[in-house]
């Protein structure tokens, strides 16, 4: 994920999305969660820092990467992307039974993609660093995203990201720039 911040033996360690993923996903106008300090490579044409809050942030007609910070403070941005009519792609632990993905993913996303395997996130330097603690998955907020997600895909379902592409019945109704 790009930048992911989690809480590791009362450690707090930030993992960035590799830019192999970024570069397949197409560019995108906002990443509303970015740490603080040195990035890799970028993540958006404009990048947010924790410091500068990309909840008050404009996310107005822009396509978003969101990838949050993990924990209770991933909420608010999922209720943001939930409202947000620009489009964009998340990254996320695919623990669909959570709060989260009942009450803000599963109800407003286009689709979905679930990772057949876990995603090697790289080091702030982007040298591949471990394996993430559990499964990954994309969401799409947009009908273009989830075409970008299946475009990724083979016919029997699994894609360049080796994951799983599930449409959801909301794909061409909302989310869209007008």
């Amino acid at each position: 994920m790009k930048s992911v911040t989690m809480n590791i033996d009362s450690h707090e360690k930030t993992w960035f999305t590799p830019q192999w993923i970024l570069n397949v996903l197409e560019p995108f106008d906002l990443d509303p969660c970015c740490p603080d300090g040195k990035m890799p490579w970028p993540t958006a044409r404009k990048m947010v820092t924790k410091s500068e809050d990309g909840l008050k942030a404009n996310w107005d007609n822009k396509r978003v990467y969101l990838n949050p910070p993990y924990g209770n403070v991933a909420r608010p941005f999922f209720e943001k992307m939930a409202k947000h009519r620009g489009g964009g792609i998340a990254l996320v632990y695919a623990r669909t039974d959570t709060s989260i993905w009942q009450d803000l993913i599963f109800p407003n996303a286009s689709a979905i993609l679930f990772m057949r395997k876990r995603i090697k996130f790289c080091r702030q330097d982007g040298t591949p660093g471990g394996q993430s603690t559990a499964p990954s998955a994309f969401i799409a907020y947009s009908g273009r995203d989830a075409d970008i997600l299946e475009e990724l895909s083979d016919p029997n379902g699994w894609n360049i990201l080796n994951g799983y592409f599930l449409p959801l019945p909301k794909r061409c109704t909302q989310h869209e720039t007008t």
